[in-house]
């Protein structure tokens, strides 16, 4: 075969070119093989490609690529696509970037992969995208990121997550964040949770901002929490509490405080329930605040006590009271003192300081 000329290669029909032996057609020069029409080329058969060698796949033409029949492409081996750059690879139809094996595809260099447009990556797989390298995850733009499909997103597991730059996840989609598995969110650090906007992290399900660490959580600044519906503050786990700083504290809105349960109000240190003003106190619900401990309790400032309203103060218990200081007690007016005298009257045993 190597001894025909290119005028004589080019006169075989697509039929013809199918029933050469597949070590005939490897043996073609790259001259010949390139010299092929597309319509030639649409008769190579599954059998025969894996006989071409890595120098011609990437000399063939973008359009002689996608010639190829979906059988013959997923034939390729890793060590043709290894050969395939980056402008055969942008002539591939979205339809056949999908016909590519996941080893085909990990192959492909990370130059190559610049020739996947964020049109063609609307071709990839999840299995594609879970068996990209994270150098090739890495190498990827914002756009060819957001063009991924849901399902394909499904492939970005944790290990490929977390080799995203912080400009890859701050660019990210909220389509695309929202479609991450939890334990793709918990692979991302504080550094790269940063990068979030509060549009970004709204979209988040609770179940992720669950997945995130303490130390990702801490990330997130005072606008993306404020951002924050009361259903995604609820489903903070009380490690992530703690690991809000008092000023992200400070900065929680009155309308997500009824939010925090009984067991993250209890996480609370010292420094953060002191951190929030009478409004915020006011607006934690009576169960929540009922299960202040007598540690929380001591670091309440005597402008958050006399603040207190009816329905916070009815709610601590006989124990908590009991441990007030007595700077804490002369915070509390004499109204407040009545509403407590009122409310321990009705339970069992009035709280030590009442009696």
């Amino acid at each position: 075969m190597n001894a025909l000329s290119t005028t004589q290669v080019q006169a075989f029909t697509a039929s013809q070119i199918g029933a050469i032996a597949a070590f005939d057609l490897g043996s073609l020069s790259t001259t010949s093989l390139t010299s092929l029409s597309v319509a030639q080329l649409a008769g190579v058969t599954s059998t025969q490609v894996p006989s071409l060698t890595s120098t011609q796949v990437g000399a063939l033409a973008s359009t002689q690529l996608n010639a190829l029949t979906t059988a013959a492409l997923k034939s390729l081996t890793a060590d043709q696509a290894s050969a395939i750059n980056s402008t055969e690879l942008s002539g591939l139809a979205v339809t056949r970037i999908g016909a590519l094996t996941t080893s085909a595809v990990s192959a492909l260099t990370t130059t190559a992969l610049t020739g996947l447009t964020s049109t063609r990556a609307l071709g990839l797989t999840s299995s594609q995208v879970a068996n990209l390298s994270t150098d090739q995850v890495a190498s990827l733009s914002t756009d060819q990121l957001n063009k991924l499909t849901t399902a394909a997103v499904a492939g970005l597991n944790a290990t490929l997550t977390a080799a995203l730059t912080t400009t890859r996840v701050g660019g990210l989609a909220t389509t695309i964040l929202a479609a991450l598995s939890t334990a793709s969110i918990a692979a991302l650090d504080e550094t790269q949770i940063a990068t979030l906007n509060t549009s970004q992290v709204q979209a988040l399900k609770t179940a992720q901002l669950n997945a995130l660490s303490a130390t990702a959580i801490g990330g997130l600044t005072t606008t993306e929490l404020d951002g924050l519906t009361t259903s995604q503050i609820a489903g903070l786990s009380t490690g992530q509490i703690a690991n809000l700083d008092t000023t992200n504290i400070a900065n929680l809105e009155t309308t997500q405080l009824p939010g925090l349960t009984a067991a993250q109000l209890g996480s609370f240190s010292t420094d953060q329930l002191g951190a929030l003003t009478t409004d915020q106190l006011n607006s934690l619900t009576a169960a929540a605040f009922g299960a202040l401990k007598s540690t929380q309790a001591a670091g309440l400032t005597t402008t958050q006590l006399a603040g207190l309203d009816t329905t916070r103060l009815q709610a601590l218990n006989a124990t908590v009271l009991g441990t007030l200081d007595s700077t804490q007690v002369d915070a509390l007016t004499s109204t407040r003192w009545d509403c407590l005298r009122r409310a321990s009257s009705t339970p069992s045993a009035a709280p030590p300081l009442l009696n």
